[in-house]
């Protein structure tokens, strides 16, 4: 609707036309390339790059008047709330990178600003001395993450106590617990008291109204777990429904 196509009439109608359209816009995005930086980058480009501007510019204006999300978009968003330091009370202490072969631009860039904010962000990347060129681009990412402040280490290839890989040694000691931590059980079990199964429905509803409104937490968060599910049905659903849940 906006200028219309030219260098691209013939090529809209072609089978793969949008396929094509995607991959480009995908690749945009993972380098973290916006409509107006690319507008600003290809202000001087021909009939073609223009053309591409429209589209990838008419794509973002159609997800932001439909409220949608592409692949990429959380990626964007995380980066601009840490920038913004929104969320950071709520961050974890530590982040395990696990079974990526390599990273685009904007997941380097959530790594980065996830180290800024203060977590500890651990990546594991498979290398071989032996085989540069194979590796040529983890290189290229370990480089790049090292200027942005990551620092290397080295894992050995074996451990001569377990035998088990290095690095899947550190994932286990980094993101597996073995054992639980031991947390206070004070006030996690209520028991309450009911003459039969009737007026224990009546109380189990009074009760998770009154802690849906002291928590705050949503609906989607409840399960309700009973014995015997044909006799609670039928009247749970009639006791919930009544109280509006």
């Amino acid at each position: 609707e906006n200028g219309g196509f030219h260098y691209f009439r013939r090529m809209t109608a072609r089978r793969g036309w949008l396929k094509q359209v995607e991959a480009r816009i995908g690749e945009l995005k993972r380098a973290g390339v916006r409509p107006e930086r690319l507008d600003q980058l290809w202000a001087d480009r021909g009939e073609k790059y223009r053309e591409l501007i429209r589209v990838y510019q008419a794509y973002h204006e159609l997800l932001r008047r439909d409220g949608g999300v592409d692949q990429e978009e959380p990626y964007f968003q995380v980066c601009e709330a840490l920038r913004r330091e929104a969320g950071w009370q709520s961050l974890p202490e530590q982040v395990v990178v696990e079974q990526f072969t390599e990273l685009t631009f904007m997941q380097q860039q959530v790594l980065i600003q996830l180290v800024t904010a203060g977590v500890d962000v651990s990546l594991h990347l498979v290398w071989d001395e032996k085989r540069p060129r194979l590796f040529r681009e983890t290189a290229r990412t370990v480089e790049r993450l090292r200027q942005r402040g990551f620092f290397v280490r080295k894992m050995p290839q074996r451990l001569q106590v377990t035998e088990k890989a290095a690095p899947l040694n550190h994932l286990e000691q980094q993101a597996c617990v073995t054992s639980p931590a031991p947390v206070s059980a004070e006030g996690k079990v209520e028991v309450l008291a009911a003459s039969d199964v009737d007026h224990e429905v009546e109380r189990v509803t009074a009760r998770l109204r009154e802690w849906l409104r002291d928590s705050g937490a949503a609906l989607s968060e409840v399960a309700l777990v009973c014995a015997d599910p044909e006799q609670y049905e039928s009247r749970l659903v009639s006791k919930l429904q009544r109280a509006g849940l």
